[in-house]
């Protein structure tokens, strides 16, 4: 500006100026104008005159996302949280994913957290039972040296145990099989293994009959 335009001393500088903006749609057409216009006053004040962007038909987010957001990402930190951040998320689908975030996060402490003392808990209490049902299995054939059982209850040590308890369990149904067979030969033909009632029968008989045959002597021995 020369200097001869400068207004006089004490007057403001003009700062009239306008700006006309013409859209066109998918179809072709020329949308309504949308113009902004300012200027100074007698006193100095700015004052602004705007189209309504309604006539657009535009949603009033979208005048936001193109203009205030690209202004706030040069402030924004990468990898930091922020209420612009999340308002992104929800307007553009990805809530789910911050929800989802936060889950995981939540879920994480757990896991390394209470969750794994409970599991450990839990791993503390299968172990003791598994020791003391080992206890009882192994003194079956030290209290039962007749039955002729040998056996071994194999370590917690992962698959490996599992294939022996498998293979332990095959073991004794064999054993139980050929003492029903032995019964069966005793007791006859109408001794019928896979039926309960003849099986409790014979269980709650035995013992007695057991305790009167250790009660009788060797006549070698009167």
């Amino acid at each position: 500006m020369k200097a001869a335009t400068f207004p006089e001393d004490g007057k403001p500088i003009t700062a009239d100026n306008w700006v006309e903006l013409i859209f066109i749609d998918e179809n072709g057409d020329e949308l309504p104008p949308i113009r902004r216009s300012q200027n100074r006053n007698s006193r100095g004040t700015i004052s602004e005159t705007a189209t309504d962007l309604d006539s657009l038909g535009l949603d009033p987010i979208a005048w936001r996302m193109a203009t205030t957001m690209l202004v706030l990402l040069p402030f924004l930190s990468v990898g930091s949280t922020s209420q612009l951040g999340h308002a992104v998320a929800r307007l553009t689908g990805l809530a789910a994913l911050v929800d989802l975030s936060k889950h995981a996060q939540k879920a994480k402490v757990r896991i390394s957290g209470p969750l794994t003392k409970e599991h450990e808990k839990s791993r503390q209490k299968n172990a003791d039972h598994y020791l003391e049902a080992k206890s009882d299995l192994t003194k079956i054939p030290l209290e039962n040296d007749d039955l002729g059982l040998e056996f071994i209850v194999p370590e917690i040590d992962g698959e490996v145990a599992q294939t022996k308890l498998q293979g332990l369990s095959e073991y004794f149904e064999t054993v139980k099989a050929e003492a029903f067979q032995d019964a069966k030969n005793v007791l006859g033909a109408d001794f019928d293994p896979e039926d309960r009632p003849s099986r409790q029968t014979l269980e709650t008989q035995i013992h007695p009959a057991l305790a009167q045959l250790k009660s009788f002597k060797d006549p070698e021995e009167s």
